[in-house]
């Protein structure tokens, strides 16, 4: 067994948390390893510094009385209506950004019209966009923002 081995189960055994068979395998090793021993014999002086009270057990039904009290598990259908909600405005602001930014590449590459004819007709084309939104979309928020921020 190795030492890295063998000093996890050190300590896990100071935590009482070690079977005999692991017990067993660790003690055959710190037999024969020295440094296994210092090992343990620091860790358990350490351990002995810390006075820590041992842990108590929990009261007889506690883990039936708390899955009890715990409530029922809602139906799959509803566990992800909050982020159905959330993400629902999506895909009208993606399918609106994606139109003028359409629409403003069809300008730029036409190339007939002069650069701030194409930026009033993108902001206008845009401007109209948002203003068919739903009052409760994120693409009115957006709107709304942008109108506050050019005041």
């Amino acid at each position: 067994m190795r030492c890295r081995t063998v000093q996890k189960l050190i300590s896990l055994g100071l935590d009482g948390e070690l079977d005999d068979a692991r017990r067993a395998a660790a003690e055959r090793h710190l037999r024969r390893c020295e440094a296994c021993r210092r090992f343990a014999a620091d860790l358990a002086a350490l351990a002995d510094r810390f006075d820590l009270p041992p842990t108590p057990e929990p009261a007889a039904g506690f883990v039936q009385r708390t899955l009890a009290a715990l409530p029922a598990e809602a139906p799959p259908a509803h566990r992800f209506s909050a982020w159905r909600e959330f993400f629902q405005p999506a895909p009208a602001a993606l399918a609106a950004a994606s139109l003028a930014l359409g629409v403003f590449l069809a300008l730029r590459m036409n190339g007939t019209s002069t650069q701030a004819e194409e930026t009033d007709e993108t902001v206008a084309l845009v401007a109209e966009i948002f203003d068919a939104a739903p009052a409760d979309s994120v693409s009115a928020r957006y709107l709304e923002l942008i109108e506050d921020t050019e005041q």
